[in-house]
């Protein structure tokens, strides 16, 4: 203590829990004056975290809408490594004026990611996930629909907490063949694609689907998505007096 402010430091810190382990250090200035903000610069590194206990770590600056959607998405995994870095006024967070740094990254390995109801879910997830400021980004490099393969996948909130709520963006491209993914459209999304999909609609050979798809937190029935899919020399064998067509080349889009 001094005649200004109180000076915190910890360093070598370290905790082993069941959860994983953690170690680091702090510094805090806490002004006497009230009309001062306290100052902190921290740095955490922590390895074999549990994913199925992600709930219990998320910032706490999370809007309640947002930290129940991913309390939700977020069924499993196993963070191997990450860390945590905060440095700036503490009235300043989560610095939108680029007036400081609060930074949580980590890499997930065997993920499994729940991210829309009504959608198979994505699982054997291999992703980096960053929490920077006031935005929130993963990134997959790869994972499986049940026998599909998911590939180049962005999930980004660009702002935690605007006025309007925040708005998550989910892009991935995912590929296999054309019967798994007649599948998981069959269904997903309440059924609803099941409508332009006649039933035993059969299918041969591989295609690429890229989805689009943004989800208002606070009003997730209000989801938008598109999609395109590139046939690659497909054959379908409709369901009416076996007609059945070859040689599929070409594209599709899809939305809403």
């Amino acid at each position: 203590r001094n005649a200004s402010q109180w000076q915190i430091e910890g360093s070598g810190l370290e905790v082993a829990a069941e959860d994983g382990r953690v170690n680091g250090g702090f510094e805090a200035h806490i002004p006497h004056a009230t009309a001062q903000s306290p100052q902190l610069e921290l740095r955490l590194d922590f390895a074999n975290m549990n994913g199925a206990h992600a709930a219990n770590y998320y910032p706490v600056a999370l809007p309640e809408a947002l930290r129940h959607w991913l309390t939700g998405a977020v069924v499993s995994g196993r963070v191997t490594t990450g860390h945590v870095i905060y440095s700036g006024a503490l009235r300043d967070f989560p610095f939108r004026a680029g007036n400081g740094r609060f930074e949580v990254a980590a890499h997930v390995t065997n993920g499994v990611f729940d991210y829309l109801p009504g959608w198979p879910v994505i699982d054997n997830i291999e992703a980096d996930l960053l929490f920077q400021n006031a935005g929130l980004t993963v990134t997959g490099s790869r994972g499986r629909i049940r026998g599909l393969d998911v590939s180049q996948v962005v999930v980004s909130v660009a702002d935690l907490r605007p006025p309007d709520g925040a708005k998550v963006h989910v892009q991935g491209r995912i590929s296999g063949p054309l019967h798994e993914t007649l599948g998981v459209l069959y269904d997903s999304a309440s059924g609803k694609l099941a409508e332009y999909l006649p039933r035993g609609l059969r299918a041969t050979g591989d295609g690429v689907l890229d989805l689009d798809i943004q989800v208002p937190v606070r009003q997730p029935r209000a989801t938008h998505w598109t999609g395109l899919y590139r046939f690659n020399q497909n054959g379908l064998l409709l369901p009416y007096k076996d007609i059945h067509v070859s040689a599929i080349q070409g594209e599709m889009a899809i939305n809403e």
